[in-house]
């Protein structure tokens, strides 16, 4: 980029650094900083020992222990997506996958598992758009955790 046209570069490039919204806080979701209790790197799940991942499964097991597993086919919706389902912006695609979540909002929502002091897991959690909706819906509950679970690296995922 030329010297002269520098300031009208800056206005529209992507690559600078965008200011942090009002709600951000850093390394708000990094955890603990004792390195005994959580690793600092990322590691894949493939990564883990037999041991290690077999204790996750158990303690997912005995987390949903009492669950009624048996779900009937039921499209519902939830106040949380209403004003993106109604956004004439979004096209067959976004709005397909809109009513997906919102459905499975609502779903959550009539098992009464919509609530403070959860943790919610996400498998193939892609740009972790459910979560996202998740937790708008519960913007005001305390104690509410998030872990999603991608095996590949997947770019734009919603942060906010």
């Amino acid at each position: 980029v030329y010297e002269d046209q520098l300031s009208k570069h800056l206005k529209k490039c992507n690559s600078r650094e965008k200011p942090k919204p009002d709600f951000f806080i850093q390394d708000i979701n990094a955890g603990l900083k004792d390195e005994t209790e959580i690793p600092e790197q990322l590691v894949p799940i493939s990564s883990l020992s037999e041991e290690h991942l077999e204790n996750l499964i158990k303690k997912l097991q005995k987390a949903s222990e009492g669950l009624n597993s048996t779900l009937k086919d039921q499209i519902m919706s939830h106040p949380a997506l209403h004003d993106a389902l109604n956004d004439p912006k979004n096209g067959d695609s976004a709005t397909k996958h809109l009513k997906q979540q919102a459905s499975i909002l609502g779903n959550i929502e009539k098992l009464k598992l919509l609530g403070p002091r959860r943790c919610f897991v996400e498998f193939g959690a892609g740009k972790g758009k459910l979560s996202h909706w998740v937790d708008i819906a519960l913007k005001d509950a305390e104690k509410v955790h998030f872990i999603l679970v991608e095996k590949v690296t997947t770019r734009f995922k919603v942060d906010g």
